[in-house]
This record gives structure tokens, C-alpha cells and sequence, in this order.
């Protein structure tokens, strides 16, 4: 089994060295880099720059501290959007827009390429099949809203890739997720953004401390038993013999797209 693991927006509280409550300390990137974890970081570039030029609302990490995770093998690179704007909307070229104005940006900015977009705002952009191989990428996450469950590997379908939202699952829930995992033998896709203590008033969209441990707790067993691999996209993609291999299965493709506009009430 795999867990390909996604920090979804570059937020820095809780991830880099944060004080959440007096007298309690965290890293969640030291957290991953003890477990030889890798993260894949999915950042909102003008974002970024924003934090750097002193606009920024402070949440997201600038430039400086982005460079010194760079030191460290385990952090891989990705985007969001562009500008964290909604996509459920955007038009084809609209999309497109987003994923140059990202891809350029952390080039530019030497974070490699892109070869997975790692999210698309709220997992929904009804024209992101577009994108597919544009730009150099070879894999999308979820944009019609295909969230908690798991993929096989070789992936069936690897431009519409499951994600599993780690913040407000419980205990039980995470539990069964592992267990799930270690039967089937596929790939998990967890993501979440900030690092808080349990009480704070942001948790409901964000990890509570007490999870994030219960998470790492059970990535601990499943590594210690031997049946559980931590992985980057760059991990599976070498792995493959013929990656393409499903490019053209248009009857998954139909199947997605019918679903989302169930979604959309269409």
C-alpha cells in the first residue's frame, strides 16, 4: 500500500516551527522529515509573492521560508491555483491561464517541474480535462469532487485523482481509513492545510493537533509492519512501465463528468 501525502495551500501555521498554545510546539515538517515522509506542496503562488512584498494576510509561507524547506529531499512541489481563485467555473482558457501562471511561477522560482497538480480549488473545475498533459503535466487531482476514497495502482484514471480530506475525521474514521488501506493494498491521497490545537476556532477546516498525531501514530504502524510505502507522485510515476496506458478511456472520462453535473444539479 502507498500514502501520498498533500499540504494543501502552503500554510505555514503548525507546519513550520508554530507555538499553537503556550508551551506547545510543533513542526509538521519536521514531523515528516523524521518519518522520511514526503510532502507534496500545494501552493497558491501570487499568494506567495504577496507575502513577500508585505501584502499577504500572513497565512501562507513567502519565499525565504519556502526556500529553506527546499533543502529537504522529502518536500515536492505543485500548486492549488494560481491565486487560490474558484475554478468550478472557469472557462477552458481560463483553466489554462491558471495552470501556466502556476507552472511558469515555480520554475521561475526553482521549484522544478510540475508533473501532478496536487488540487483545484474546493475539488472542483468542470473544464480541467482540458488540461490534461498541458504544460507538461501527467496527473490531476480530483476536480469533481471524488474525495475520501482510495485509487489502485497502476491508477485506472489518473487525471481525476481521489483525495481524502484528513481535518475532521475522527479517531475511528482515520482508523478505518488505514485498514481500508492495508486490505486493498491501493494508494491513499490524504491532504489537510493548517496545524491547530484542538480548541482553536479554525479547526473545522484545518488538523487539529490531537489528529494530526493520531495520523502519524497509525503512518508509524503501517511502516514499522512493512506494508505501508510513503511516496511522491515522482515515487509512482518511476514505478510505471507504460503510464499512458489509460490515457484513453473515454468511458471513465464520461462517467467523472456525468457525476459532476449531478453535483451541479444538472
Amino acid at each position: 500500500a502507498k500514502l501520498l501525502f498533500i499540504q494543501d495551500g502552503g500554510y505555514k501555521k503548525g507546519w513550520i516551527k508554530s507555538d499553537l498554545v503556550k508551551g506547545q510546539t510543533i513542526s509538521g515538517v519536521q514531523e515528516c522529515i523524521n518519518r522520511d515522509m514526503p510532502i507534496t506542496w500545494a501552493l497558491n503562488p501570487l499568494k506567495i509573492q504577496n507575502e513577500d512584498d508585505s501584502t499577504g494576510d500572513g497565512i501562507t509561507m513567502n519565499s525565504k521560508q519556502l526556500n529553506e524547506l527546499k533543502k529537504h529531499e522529502i518536500n515536492h512541489w505543485s500548486f492549488h491555483s494560481y491565486n487560490r481563485q474558484v475554478l468550478s467555473s472557469a472557462t477552458v482558457n481560463e483553466i489554462k491561464e491558471d495552470v501556466e501562471n502556476s507552472v511558469i511561477w515555480l520554475k521561475q522560482n526553482g521549484f522544478g517541474r510540475v508533473r501532478m497538480r496536487a488540487a483545484h480549488t474546493q475539488n472542483n473545475a468542470k473544464n480541467a480535462f482540458e488540461t490534461k498533459n498541458y504544460m507538461g503535466l501527467k496527473a490531476l487531482a480530483t476536480h469533481t469532487q471524488r474525495t475520501g476514497g482510495f485509487e489502485t495502482f497502476p491508477f485506472n484514471f489518473r487525471w481525476d485523482f481521489k483525495r481524502v480530506a484528513l481535518h475532521g475525521l475522527t479517531k475511528e474514521e482515520i482508523t478505518n481509513k488505514f485498514k481500508i488501506l492495508k486490505e486493498r493494498k491501493c494508494v491513499m491521497i490524504p491532504y489537510t492545510h493548517k496545524i491547530v490545537h484542538d480548541n482553536d476556532p479554525e479547526s473545522q477546516y484545518n488538523m487539529k493537533l490531537s489528529m494530526w498525531n493520531f495520523f502519524l501514530s497509525k503512518v508509524d504502524e503501517g511502516v514499522s509492519e512493512g506494508w505501508l510505502e510513503l511516496v511522491s507522485y515522482d515515487d509512482l510515476e518511476r514505478e510505471l512501465s507504460d503510464f499512458g496506458i489509460y490515457d484513453n478511456d473515454e468511458s471513465i472520462k464520461s462517467a467523472i463528468l456525468s457525476e459532476l453535473q449531478r453535483l451541479n444539479g444538472k
